[in-house]
């Protein structure tokens, strides 16, 4: 058996946060073509309660570390333009989009 003196090194901690997000159209911003609604130019929106479940989620990683992940759906394309939407909202946050077109 080894004498060797053992170290006790406290293990390092790192927190992921999720945050589940759904994406809906702005329903107060509309687009409307002849006679169809224009899906691909409305506007998508995140609830109220989902934006502050990212702002709290952002607050507890900043506190304690570790990282954010927002997961969320997208439905209403163009799927690329709107992945780049959504991350330019949400800034920094670890993203994970499941893409799947109507």
């Amino acid at each position: 058996m080894d004498n060797a003196k053992k170290t006790h090194t406290k293990p390092h901690t790192y927190m992921e946060v999720l945050a589940l997000v759904k994406l809906a159209l702005d329903t107060g911003q509309l687009r409307v073509s002849e006679s169809k609604i224009d899906i691909e130019t409305t506007p998508l929106k995140i609830s109220d309660i989902d934006r502050n479940a990212v702002e709290e989620a952002v607050r507890i990683k900043e506190k304690a570390g570790g990282r954010v992940r927002v997961i969320t759906a997208l439905k209403y394309g163009p799927l690329a333009k709107r992945q780049q939407e959504l991350r330019a909202y949400l800034g920094r946050c670890w993203l994970w989009v499941l893409m799947k077109p109507i």
